[in-house]
């Protein structure tokens, strides 16, 4: 039965070999860390906060390599910028259905953050990655000046409350799970776990974000749609941004 259902999975889905996953999984999240250290520097000779220079480097490399793929990939199979044959789960569903999964992992998303992020993800930064300079670790502050923390929250609601979440579950869930198809359930646990580990620039979470990704995994997996894998993403982070911006406008 599993050789007939690898068989069909790569009639229905291109598939990758595990190296090659490996390397697209993991490669986006390499340039952006890298970026952001090189970028550091200048921000900070702005006056501006080491987070802008992440948000800087998060966007260019979302936009330009996880976007660019998808859409070259696009190209070189349709001769234009077309998505069909490149992203797949997209199953239509009934609202009943998205609001019943939506709602479910965005409770459950926040146990697992407030558990797992107090629990684990806290004292591992503490005790595994105490060495990593101030700059690294990107927390949110108040004392900086208010002008300086609206830019940063402003570029923040964009690109990881919006964009950063439309194109990576875009790029994660719709590109790279569905070429995994063949393993099946431990296809959707590979794709978790190095979108954990993707988050180089917050090494502490990938036991809090694997369990996240793969809840959220599990479930576009099951019903083959990545919506149900965007909206709870955007939802999430969307919320927790403006609830920063908030705290810094009645500064």
């Amino acid at each position: 039965m599993t050789q007939i259902n690898c068989i069909k999975n790569q009639q229905e889905y291109p598939q990758h070999s595990i190296p090659k996953s490996v390397v697209l999984h993991l490669l986006p999240g390499i340039l952006i860390t890298f970026l952001f250290i090189v970028l550091i520097p200048f921000m900070l000779s702005l006056g501006l906060l080491s987070n802008t220079a992440f948000l800087v480097a998060g966007l260019l490399i979302l936009v330009i390599f996880e976007g660019g793929l998808i859409l070259y990939q696009g190209k070189r199979r349709k001769g234009g910028f077309k998505l069909q044959g490149v992203i797949f789960y997209r199953k239509p569903l009934s609202l009943n259905q998205y609001f019943l999964f939506v709602t479910s992992m965005l409770v459950t998303g926040l146990l697992v953050s407030l558990i797992l992020g107090s629990l684990i993800s806290l004292q591992a930064r503490g005790i595994l990655f105490f060495w990593l300079p101030e700059w690294f670790v990107l927390t949110f502050s108040l004392e900086h000046p208010k002008a300086v923390l609206l830019i940063n929250g402003s570029l923040s609601l964009i690109v990881n409350g919006v964009l950063g979440p439309l194109i990576e579950e875009t790029y994660f869930r719709g590109y790279l799970l569905p070429r995994l198809s063949r393993l099946e359930k431990k296809g959707v646990f590979l794709n978790a776990i190095l979108f954990a580990i993707y988050h180089f620039w917050t090494p502490w979470r990938v036991i809090e974000l694997t369990l996240l990704t793969l809840v959220l995994g599990l479930i576009v997996w099951w019903k083959k749609n990545i919506f149900l894998g965007m909206l709870p993403h955007i939802l999430g982070n969307v919320t927790s941004e403006i609830l920063k911006i908030a705290a810094i406008l009645i500064l």
